[in-house]
């Protein structure tokens, strides 16, 4: 067993086609709207408003109707307004499949009956690290805002495995980026992730379609995504009265296995997401 969606889920018990998901995630896209889109509608935001929201939730792990409380965008009860409607048309997955009639109402309440089992060991927000870890406060941290990141910056769903120990080469990715964070925290943090991943990590980045991007600029994406996860720790940790600094991240080459083959003490977070699988891993010293 593994954490994983729902539509990953059908799709390993050949319920679904993998075109049947692909048009069915599709049209849950378009019909769930994003906050900024609900409150550019009632008139409450421009999209020059929106386009700064999305901006400074780069550099916080607040919501974004918080980011506008506290910009004095939005009051407390227009939020909550755009989070009502938001909630109100929101459609799940499982209605959104019998609405096309890949499936009927039974298969889908047997199918998350099953699921709801399979996925019961992670029905957890509390990040896993395994004992014997130093900083494992911080390192939960991490692991929790590159989540949120996720969510938030690349607009993806995501979730994590539980952490586990590693001392040998990885499979290779289509993108492995690190940076290396010294001081009051002392680790490597690589960001691997397929193509899908990436591709939604520079789309979010360069705020346009990345599909057809070159590699390189792809890469640039995932590097930048990584900047931006690493500098929220910098401010978790001066909470804590502790001082962090980060490197440049850099592109790691996989010829070396990423340089985890006997490493010290690392431990690996499989993410699956809506846009592909991803995968961080954290060495630490």
């Amino acid at each position: 067993m593994s954490v994983k969606f729902f539509g990953q889920f059908l799709l390993e018990r050949a319920v679904l086609t993998n075109e049947q998901l692909l048009e069915a995630i599709s049209y849950q896209e378009n019909k769930n709207l994003r906050f900024g889109q609900y409150a550019q509608s009632k008139g409450y935001l421009k999209a020059t408003d929106v386009a700064k929201l999305n901006e400074e939730q780069k550099t916080t792990d607040l919501k974004i109707g918080e980011v506008a409380v506290k910009l004095g965008m939005l009051t407390k009860s227009q939020v909550e307004e755009v989070l009502t409607m938001q909630s109100n048309d929101h459609v799940q997955i499982g209605q959104v499949l019998i609405m096309k009639g890949f499936i009927d109402e039974a298969t889908l309440e047997a199918e998350l009956k099953a699921f709801r089992e399979d996925q019961k060991p992670y029905a957890t927000d509390k990040v896993i690290v395994p004992d014997g870890i130093k900083n494992a406060d911080m390192i939960a941290a991490l692991v929790d805002l590159t989540l949120k990141m996720l969510q938030r910056v690349a607009k993806i769903e995501a979730k994590s495995d539980d952490g586990i120990m590693v001392g040998k080469k990885l499979d290779e990715a289509y993108a492995a980026v690190s940076i290396v964070l010294s001081g009051g925290l002392n680790c490597d943090y690589i960001i691997m992730g397929d193509e899908g991943v990436s591709r939604a990590l520079a789309a979010a980045i360069l705020g346009e379609d990345a599909s057809g991007e070159e590699k390189e600029m792809v890469l640039d994406g995932v590097k930048e995504f990584c900047n931006v996860v690493c500098g929220n720790i910098l401010g978790k940790m001066a909470q804590k009265g502790k001082n962090v600094e980060i490197s440049v991240p850099h592109i790691l080459d996989y010829k070396d296995g990423y340089g985890l083959e006997g490493s010290r003490s690392a431990v690996a977070y499989q993410i699956p997401t809506t846009a592909g699988l991803a995968t961080l891993v954290l060495v630490i010293y």
